[in-house]
């Protein structure tokens, strides 16, 4: 199978596919994938499709789709030598999107790549016009003037990066090779950003016994506009991360460390330790799985904590990364309703979207504050001795190096082989449950040797009436755990007894009295409620000192 993508001669920012192939089926079917691996939510790829036919040997056929991501080559017969061709709207601004502008290309094949029936496991060349003033970054193996791939995944988790603003930088450890792409207008400090990277590198290949490949390629996007999103590959990663005009500044850096220690984590823990829902992945249909807090939450817990035991981020920058994350997890009423291995299972639902109100938790925080206690838990009985770098060094042994998938009863096993012991009760109430885990996050800080208080709103109506209002008087938030819903996400405040003020002023009369009347607008109707202070403060959080 063949793949040519060239710019369209038409409209700057569309791509033009074709795809030669023989037919292993009469009316042969054409796929789109659903998803792609990363994010586990239904992509529409095709949307960005126009004018898609087909033609064998001078003679045209129709191409009629026949659901959200396939089509049927119409009269196409077993053993026809097909030319597939449409047109890609290549605008997806994301690190797992295809994007093509005036002075840089990213190419994703998981969106944009289709796939004929039956040829998943062929061999794909792939030939791509890029404009003759770009540098291309790719981890693809290049045959002559094609890129080789064995097989469809391959080709869909191979993605290329090429400019004209290219700025490259390269280290060896271990044997392994790992490239370091920048593309944007920046200046990059080289002797900074390898030296960091090393750092970080060295304590993940400490951990897993080495590099399971022979090259690694960073390709990071860094646009005019603010951005932030990483996506996982093999060998490589795509990450996009703006503006550029905030390149030099010490929060982006220590984004691009953040991100980029996330995603290298990622090589061993999702790209090679994979449920076993994924084993392979079924790019064309909706795949549910509960282990979201192992692939996302543990990667997410590690990719802070192994940049502060490396020494690329300073205790004091840890600190405020792990003042982020109990920030995001304790301020999130849905922990209330949801586990976290639920919430991994609904994230086709709503997993990346803040959806209806205290509904669901987040893998990747709830799931990094449940392995920040598992670590603690297991650093605590052995002294230091043990930690979860053993717990993953054992589940990349078992099932990545094996290229088995994995089930939350096998993290479990491994997890309790380690500890030695039942972890009957974390699993119950800190996994599948729904408890407080104020107590336990406290005191796995403190057995990591960190101070901790516990810290309330400085707003009034949050802090005394478990109300977050906006600067218009908009209520944002409401505290799940209230035993009355008496004002609710989107009424707006009017006035505060008999007061039309600003907010502040709200907030001051909030702090000085203990009974509210409060008037409020609802679906254009006006309304008026008592709200009375008792003796629970709401919105409490966990802040390291």
């Amino acid at each position: 199978m063949k793949f040519h993508i060239s710019p369209s001669p038409l409209h700057p920012y569309f791509l033009d596919f074709k795809i030669s192939f023989v037919c292993k089926t009469d009316d042969t079917l054409i796929k789109l994938p659903l998803w792609r691996p990363g994010r586990y939510q239904v992509q529409t790829f095709a949307k960005n499709i126009r004018n898609i036919g087909a033609e064998s040997n001078g003679k045209a056929f129709k191409v009629r789709n026949v659901s959200r991501n396939t089509w049927s080559v119409l009269g196409s017969k077993e053993g026809d030598e097909i030319i597939l061709h449409y047109e890609y709207y290549a605008r997806h601004q994301d690190a797992g999107g295809t994007w093509v502008s005036n002075d840089f290309w990213l190419i994703n094949g998981i969106g944009c790549g289709m796939l004929p029936e039956g040829l998943d496991q062929e061999e794909i060349d792939v030939i791509i016009d890029f404009p003759v003033n770009f540098e291309v970054a790719t981890a693809a193996i290049k045959k002559a003037d094609s890129y080789h791939f064995s097989n469809f995944e391959e080709w869909t988790e191979t993605p290329f990066m090429a400019g004209s603003k290219m700025h490259h930088q390269s280290f060896v450890m271990e044997d392994s090779t790992f490239h370091i792409w920048l593309h944007g207008n920046i200046q990059p400090d080289w002797t900074q950003i390898v030296t960091d990277f090393k750092k970080f590198t060295q304590v993940q290949l400490d951990i897993f016994g080495g590099f399971p490949h022979s090259e690694f390629h960073y390709l990071c996007l860094i646009p005019s506009f603010r951005h932030y999103h990483g996506v996982e590959h093999p060998t490589s990663t795509v990450i996009t991360l703006g503006p550029a005009t905030d390149f030099n500044d010490t929060t982006f850096y220590e984004n691009l460390l953040g991100i980029s220690s996330h995603e290298l984590f990622h090589v061993w823990n999702i790209k090679g330790i994979r449920p076993k829902e994924l084993k392979p992945y079924p790019l064309f249909e909706e795949v549910y799985f509960d282990t979201g807090y192992v692939a996302e939450g543990v990667t997410t817990y590690f990719g802070d904590e192994i940049l502060y035991r490396s020494g690329a981020y300073s205790k004091e920058q840890y600190k405020n990364e792990l003042n982020k994350l109990l920030t995001r997890h304790f301020e999130n009423q849905g922990r209330y309703a949801l586990s976290v291995a639920d919430s991994s299972l609904e994230l086709w639902t709503d997993g990346y979207e803040k959806g209806i109100p205290a509904r669901k938790t987040s893998i990747y925080v709830k799931g990094a504050v449940a392995a920040l206690i598992l670590d603690s838990m297991i650093k605590t009985k052995f002294d230091d001795q043990k930690s979860l770098d053993d717990v993953m060094k054992l589940m990349w042994e078992r099932f990545g190096e094996n290229s088995l998938g994995y089930t939350s009863e096998d993290y479990k096993a491994i997890a309790e082989e380690v500890f030695e012991a039942s972890l009957d009760e974390y699993f119950n109430n800190v996994i599948f449950g729904t408890d407080l885990l104020e107590d336990k996050v406290q005191e796995a800080l403190h057995h990591l040797g960190w101070e901790t208080e516990v810290n309330f709103p400085k707003e009034a109506l949050a802090k005394y009436y478990g109300l977050k209002v906006d600067t218009k008087g908009i209520i944002v938030d409401t505290a799940a755990r209230k035993t009355s819903q008496d004002l609710v996400e989107g009424d707006k405040i009017i006035s505060i007894n008999d007061i039309v003020g600003s907010v502040d002023s709200y907030q001051k009369m909030a702090s000085q009295n203990d009974v509210l009347k409060v008037i409020y607008e609802r679906d254009s109707q006006i309304f008026t409620k008592e709200l009375y202070k008792k003796k629970e403060l709401y919105f409490a959080k966990i802040n390291v000192t």
